[in-house]
């Protein structure tokens, strides 16, 4: 069975191939099924949304089976700003954003943040949507730490570590990220296909 990953990020399409590679599960990316200029306008305003309207729009130019992923941070003290902007929160690179939260974050006490990741399964043939949910809970740190992983990761703290996700290396945080999360309930659900298949 192949599987369509609805993303230009290498990296992420890695991930997704690592966690279903047990099901005979063929990841492959818009590039490889000759839609690599592709790029849906993403509308929505919440993770679900996006997520559905990226699986659709490269579902249906792929006609094949597709997950899409839409994940973001929320901060508490900003009423869960960047969210589903986090990408486009600030111009400039993840230095730069980075920068920009702690200066948003400079006066506040409140520091608690999570990581929301939904992923989507379309199945164009059948029309299906099923959708998976990862979050995970932390707060923000004063300064950046770490040089591994993207994003928000050296600015970002899960509950029960010291260490931030670009301090914790891709190994750990690949077992405890909001995507992993949502990632072993896609698991599950191949799973319970299999079964009943």
């Amino acid at each position: 069975m192949r599987l369509l990953v609805a993303t230009h990020n290498q990296g992420k399409a890695k991930e997704i191939a690592q966690y279903l590679e047990n099901f005979g599960i063929e990841v492959v990316t818009p590039e490889q099924v000759g839609i690599g200029d592709f790029e849906p306008v993403e509308t929505g305003d919440t993770f679900l949304a996006n997520a559905e309207l990226k699986a659709m729009a490269y579902g249906d130019q792929a006609r094949i089976l597709t997950l899409a992923d839409d994940s973001g941070l929320e901060v508490a003290a900003l009423n869960g700003q960047p969210g589903v902007h986090s990408k486009r929160f600030f111009a400039g690179t993840d230095v730069d954003r980075n920068q920009y939260l702690l200066k948003l974050l400079a006066d506040k006490e409140n520091r608690t943040a999570r990581f929301v990741s939904v992923l989507v399964l379309y199945d164009p043939s059948s029309n299906s949507r099923h959708a998976f949910t990862g979050v995970v809970e932390g707060r923000i740190t004063t300064s950046t730490a770490g040089d591994q992983g993207f994003g928000y990761d050296p600015l970002f703290i899960a509950t029960g570590f010291e260490q931030t996700f670009a301090q914790l290396g891709i190994e750990i945080k690949n077992q405890i990220s909001h995507r992993a999360r949502a990632l072993q309930q896609l698991q599950t659900h191949f799973k319970q296909e299999m079964n009943h298949g």
